[in-house]
C-alpha cells in the first residue's frame, strides 16, 4: 500500500474530472482539458524516448499496481463519456494506452536488468 502516496494526484485528478462536468465552471474546464493535454504529451514522450522515462523515473520508484492505475483511466473514461467530453475522454483513453505501453517497457528493461 506503499504505492498510495504515488497516486494521490491522480485520485486528486479525477475527483477535478467530476466536479467539472458536475459544476460546468469554466476555469475548472480549463485545468482539466490542459492537464489531460499536458499528460498525453507526457505520456506520449515516456513512450518514444527512454532517456525521458529515466529522467522522470530516477532509481527505484514505487508504482502503483496496473490493475488500479488502469481502473482509475477507466473511470475517468467513463465520467467523460457520460458527461459528452468526448475529444478529452478520447484523450484519456490515449493517456491510458500510453501507460500501459510504458508499464510493459519499464518491465521489458526491468527483466533484461535481472539476466
Amino acid at each position: 500500500m506503499t504505492w498510495l502516496k504515488s497516486v494521490i494526484v491522480d485520485i486528486i485528478v479525477s475527483i477535478v474530472i467530476i466536479i467539472a462536468v458536475l459544476a460546468k465552471i469554466e476555469w475548472l474546464t480549463i485545468v482539466v482539458v490542459a492537464y489531460t493535454i499536458l499528460m498525453l504529451v507526457l505520456k506520449l514522450l515516456a513512450v518514444v524516448s527512454e532517456q525521458f522515462m529515466k529522467s522522470v523515473k530516477p532509481g527505484k520508484s514505487v508504482q502503483a499496481p496496473l490493475w488500479f492505475t488502469s481502473s482509475l483511466y477507466a473511470f475517468n473514461v467513463f465520467i467523460l463519456l457520460g458527461f459528452a467530453w468526448y475529444l478529452t475522454a478520447a484523450q484519456w483513453v490515449l493517456i491510458w494506452f500510453f501507460s500501459w505501453m510504458v508499464y510493459k517497457k519499464s518491465k521489458k528493461v526491468k527483466g533484461k536488468r535481472k539476466k
